[in-house]
């Protein structure tokens, strides 16, 4: 089965990193946050290379969760093209993903105040205020 690029036999290693769609999601996401990254095919390597140099622990933590919520949208990409003949969209995954990730963070973070605009245009100073 090759549900989302339909050019090679789908691996988990394919679906969230090596397909052109997740490649391009995660362009975006590097794009989203001003960080240029050369992404490891190996999801365990690919999870431990995402956090920022810039970042404490803690942070980074919360930065890890748009990981998790990439990987999260891509697979229900992936099922909705599957299960329900959806449309793969790149945006449409990446723009999930910043929306699944403001929504934990509001509910999981105590100080996480900012609006989702504020979330969208400025990710960077929205965690650095984490404390």
């Amino acid at each position: 089965m090759r549900p989302l690029c339909d050019l090679v036999e789908e691996t988990i290693s394919h679906l969230f990193v090596e397909c052109k769609i997740a490649f391009q999601v995660w362009l975006m996401v590097s794009k989203w946050v001003g960080k240029q990254s050369v992404y490891h095919s190996d999801m365990k390597h690919h999870l431990l290379q995402i956090g920022l140099f810039q970042f404490n622990e803690k942070k980074n933590r919360a930065w890890k969760g748009v990981w998790v919520a990439v990987i999260w949208s891509i697979c229900n990409q992936r099922n909705c093209v599957v299960f329900k003949e959806g449309k793969v969209d790149a945006e449409e995954i990446f723009s999930l993903t910043q929306l699944l990730v403001w929504s934990w963070m509001r509910r999981k973070i105590t100080n996480f105040n900012f609006s989702f605009s504020d979330w969208v245009i400025y990710p960077l100073n929205c965690l650095h205020s984490l404390s």
